[in-house]
């Protein structure tokens, strides 16, 4: 029987891309249009690799990691003819980030550890260029899963004003708020409260 982690790449392995992830992308690629900067991404948390496959096609060199060796195993297979693409197993606080156009976050940062954060923070942030990009999810205290206790600690959660304040170098290119019933995770249906933060670096 598959292991729950792999049936949720399997599912997700071919999952349609977010609109506010090819928003970021799309912002990332602007920025280094008119320079003869590379375009250069990092997916924290990169899972089956689906957003991966989202940014080769826009032509980024892609940087992926995950803690979970079996979704770097998935994406070492799916990628394994891709020399644009690296892979690393890591965690977000010990992962050696480049310095990226791109720094996406998506569904991920939920399952860092409280007390790991702003040091996964400091590196994310020094990770991305000037006018470089970065887009994240973070769960609110209203989320059905908030604080919920997983292999790695408690869910990770913020009040916004606390969340803002992690943002100083960067200015908001868009703030949403999902506070709200609908849609499943794990094919379970639930009570949604994430902060989505498009956000560019000063």
């Amino acid at each position: 029987m598959p292991s729950r982690q792999n049936a949720y790449y399997e599912k997700t392995f071919d999952g349609d891309t977010s609109p506010l992830v090819k928003q970021a992308t799309s912002l990332a690629i602007a920025a280094t249009k008119n320079s003869d900067l590379p375009r250069i991404a990092v997916d924290c948390g990169c899972g089956s690799g689906r957003h991966i496959a989202y940014l080769r096609s826009q032509h980024f060199l892609v940087h992926g990691f995950d803690i979970e060796p079996d979704a770097i195993e998935w994406c070492q297979e799916r990628f394994k003819n891709d020399m644009d693409v690296h892979l690393d197993v890591a965690s977000f606080e010990n992962y050696n980030y480049p310095t990226a156009s791109l720094v996406m976050a998506f569904a991920s940062l939920f399952f860092c550890p409280a007390t790991r954060f702003d040091e996964a923070w400091r590196r994310i942030s020094d990770s991305v260029r000037a006018q470089g990009v970065f887009f994240g999810m973070f769960m609110g205290k209203r989320d059905e899963w908030a604080e919920r206790k997983t292999s790695f600690g408690k869910t990770l959660t913020f009040e916004e004003a606390d969340l803002r304040q992690h943002f100083e170098y960067f200015d908001i290119l868009d703030w949403h708020e999902r506070d709200e019933e609908g849609g499943t995770a794990m094919g379970v249906r639930k009570h949604w409260h994430v902060y989505s933060v498009t956000a560019r670096k000063r």
